[in-house]
């Protein structure tokens, strides 16, 4: 008999997932997605609110910096982002693996499909790191970050370098990033590095940890995010970007959300 997991109302079976366990498609930028994180925003704006008061708190003007793309969109209380919260803070390690085994598929079936339009839209990349949390304990030497050990797990992503970008002195906040939350190896000079984070709220964190990478010669090409995180209800424009989003579920996702990426029915990117 399958194993499941309970979480809130969100019941997923390590099977069979129940429908919208895997989030919905991200719409490409457009006059109500933003340019940045392909999130909602105000019409014809270039950015939404979080990624303008981010970028300028970074000093970044608009449009500068990696591209982000979001493999699918989530909701609080839904089976993706309840999967991303569960692969690293479930009470029991069978539970934990479930999630990472169920995320890195979740993965590996968006990257067969277009990692050549990421790769296309970034302009590649030869190593992979991960955004650690700036707010959780110290690891251990010894410790592998949850989100290092799911990626292990993705065929489309093996033998790429995986990289550990540590912890620096200073928090991130939900709109106060700070790129001295993070401090990056020398072994990362030179190199061109793309990053990934499990969820994407305001980019923050995800965008600290990039420019503490620009700020020691590193480029950072991408943010690859498994899931951008919205509450629908919070006002109007998510409402409408959510109900986007679920017009674009009927297509399924043969098409991500970057320009250039070939149409539903078509087949998939090559690298």
């Amino acid at each position: 008999m399958p194993t499941s997991f309970a979480h809130d109302d969100c019941l997923v079976h390590d099977d069979v997932p129940r429908p919208g366990a895997l989030g919905l498609p991200v719409p490409p930028a457009g006059p109500d997605v933003c340019r940045r994180c392909r999130g909602p925003v105000r019409q014809w704006a270039a950015e939404c609110f979080c990624c303008s008061v981010v970028g300028r708190l970074l000093g970044q003007r608009p449009g500068q910096g990696p591209v982000v793309v979001p493999v699918a969109a989530c909701r609080p209380g839904d089976g993706l982002h309840s999967a991303l919260r569960r692969y690293k803070d479930a009470p029991s390690v069978a539970a934990r693996r479930h999630y990472v085994a169920l995320l890195a598929e979740r993965m590996e079936q968006f990257l067969s499909a277009h990692v050549g339009c990421l790769w296309s839209g970034s302009g590649g990349w030869d190593a992979l790191a991960v955004v650690p949390s700036s707010t959780r304990a110290p690891l251990r030497r010894s410790s592998v970050h949850p989100l290092q050990a799911l990626l292990r797990r993705v065929p489309s992503l093996a033998g790429t370098p995986l990289l550990t970008l540590a912890r620096g002195t200073e928090p991130v906040g939900h709109l106060a990033p700070d790129p001295r939350a993070f401090v990056a190896p020398s072994a990362m000079a030179g190199r061109r590095v793309l990053l990934v984070d499990d969820t994407w709220v305001t980019g923050a964190t995800a965008r600290s940890a990039a420019a503490c990478l620009a700020g020691s010669g590193v480029t950072v090409p991408g943010v690859l995010v498994l899931g951008r995180a919205v509450e629908p209800g919070a006002q109007r424009t998510t409402s409408h970007w959510w109900h986007h989003c679920r017009q674009l579920a009927g297509q399924g996702f043969e098409r991500c959300c970057l320009a250039g990426c070939r149409s539903a029915g078509a087949s998939p990117c090559a690298t």
